[in-house]
């Protein structure tokens, strides 16, 4: 990248060094099958901004194999969290993936002949039990605003396996574990909830930490048979976990429609 020059209280002018460019165009992942992944054409600088890579050609990636092109190692299990690494070919310079477990660059398997470039952006959850509705493995997705990536599921339902809370009844706040939904490079989550009256009118509400003394209201119910139902977006903690609570005689369902990648990566 090239030097930029201010200029200085004297009247001459300051070398600043190298400003980095944290360019990334293209390379959006979308699903082919439960176990692979295609990352479109595109560039991208690497980590430090310092490098340029770029790929005509779709780079598809296979959770069933090991090495570049595949998982970084051993094979995806039910609950991982898995992340999208680009490589470069340290002998011809071309560009190549890898998928990992690994949030951080330090931890990735690196195949031999190959080097860490970028991390992209964006992660998920891999599951066999249960699977993802009618899938198992990668879920069905769809991206937007990359490369700060909105991932929606695609076959969202407020049923299993999409269901994050049940026939909520707490009126304590008490936690949502999110982790088999959401990657841990993601701290935003889009949630789909459904208040309904159980025995006596009341309100649902949800937080995030607990100096939220109230939580967010999501629904009020105040007669038999009554629903409510709330899209909300909402940080999760550290450890992709929100909380609820219910007054009166409400009920909550609380349901995953997607999250935001907020990592800068």
């Amino acid at each position: 990248m090239g030097s930029v020059f201010i200029p200085s209280q004297g009247g001459g002018v300051t070398n600043i060094g190298p400003i980095p460019f944290r360019g990334l165009a293209g390379l959006e992942p979308e699903k082919l099958s439960g176990n692979v992944l295609r990352i479109q054409p595109g560039s991208t600088v690497n980590a430090s901004g310092t490098d340029l890579l770029s790929s005509t050609a779709p780079i598809d990636i296979d959770l069933t194999t090991n090495g570049a092109l595949g998982a970084d190692t051993g094979a995806p299990a039910n609950g991982q969290d898995w992340f999208v690494f680009i490589l470069k070919n340290n002998t011809n310079g071309t560009m190549s993936a890898i998928a990992s477990q690994s949030i951080t660059y330090g931890g990735v398997v690196v195949p031999s002949g190959y080097s860490v470039f970028r991390k992209l952006p964006w992660g998920f959850v891999y599951r066999t039990t249960a699977g993802w509705g009618a899938q198992v493995g990668i879920p069905d997705f769809h991206l937007t605003s990359w490369p700060k990536p909105l991932t929606t599921y695609t076959a969202f339902e407020l049923a299993s396996p999409f269901l994050n809370l049940s026939n909520g009844l707490a009126t304590a706040f008490t936690d949502i574990n999110l982790s088999s939904w959401v990657p841990d490079n993601a701290r935003l989550v889009r949630l789909f909830c459904q208040t309904e009256y159980n025995s006596a009118a009341g309100t649902a509400y949800l937080r995030t930490y607990g100096t939220q003394d109230v939580g967010i209201a999501v629904g009020a119910v105040h007669e038999a048979s009554a629903v409510e139902t709330t899209a909300i977006d909402l940080r999760v903690s550290s450890t992709r976990r929100i909380q609820y609570r219910v007054t009166g005689g409400a009920r909550l369902d609380v349901g995953i429609t997607g999250y935001y990648q907020t990592e800068p990566s």
